[in-house]
């Protein structure tokens, strides 16, 4: 089973099936429904939690902390040989790779804002390096065990901000030689600094300040306070991503 400290899907546990996954597709073209990693969920470790505050805030910090490793792998991709299409259209698409399927009581919630496609194909088709390959599969596949009522909160996020700031993150570090992971992520964050009031607006659709608010409003406010506050944590992560980057060098090594 899978035990990554951060409980993702780890590499060198699945490398077959991904090679599999990867093979099958050699056009590297955009199905419809969803392609499962692990289709057994027996070899993927899953997170518990004592408070909903708790989940909540990790699964905020791992959204952002995605959004860091898919910058990292696209700088590689810029800088490894075997890069395709160097000039792609970048767009966002819905999930197709999925870690696990969710259960009775829990979506399997994507940490990625979208699935960035290229050209309108799958990431894959960026690099012939399979090492690299497999890193983006892995990335864009990875979720967390949520409540279904996050749904709501992730598609607020997403729709209206996260997946046009992810878009532009991942240009950005494409069609900027030098830029790393770091830079794209300022490019994202200047995208998403006024999402809170903005969401709140949404959410809500009457002024902040009215009080009392209807307990499902409140419940909602604080689901996004609680999304932002894991977003604000892991930013302070660095030592993280810098290791994530390591072991992404390393993968890229493995034929």
């Amino acid at each position: 089973m899978t035990r990554g400290a951060d409980f993702r899907q780890r590499i060198p546990e699945l490398r077959a099936r991904l090679d599999a996954m990867i093979a099958t597709n050699a056009t590297h073209a955009l199905p419809k429904g969803r392609a499962q990693i692990d289709t057994t969920g027996n070899r993927s470790q899953t997170q518990g939690f004592k408070t909903q505050e708790a989940r909540l805030m990790s699964y905020a910090e791992r959204r952002y902390t995605s959004v860091a490793r898919v910058c990292v792998l696209l700088a590689l991709v810029r800088d490894t040989p075997g890069r395709a299409l160097p000039n792609a259209r970048v767009a966002h698409a819905g999930a197709y790779w999925q870690a696990y399927k969710g259960n009775a009581d829990f979506n399997a919630c994507h940490s990625c804002p979208a699935l960035l496609t290229f050209d309108g194909q799958l990431p894959t088709v960026l690099t012939t390096n399979r090492g690299l390959q497999r890193l983006l599969v892995v990335e864009f596949a990875d979720c967390m065990l949520m409540p279904k009522s996050i749904n709501g909160i992730d598609k607020l996020v997403d729709e209206q901000f996260a997946r046009e700031a992810f878009v532009a993150a991942a240009r950005h570090i494409l069609q900027t030689p030098g830029s790393g992971w770091e830079d794209g992520l300022a490019v994202f964050d200047a995208q998403m600094a006024d999402i809170y009031e903005n969401a709140r607006t949404i959410l809500f659709g009457t002024p902040i300040q009215r009080s009392p608010r209807p307990p499902e409003q409140e419940a909602l406010l604080d689901t996004l306070c609680a999304y932002y506050e894991g977003m604000e944590a892991s930013r302070r992560n660095r030592k993280a991503i810098e290791n994530f980057r390591q072991d992404a060098m390393r993968e890229i090594g493995v034929a």
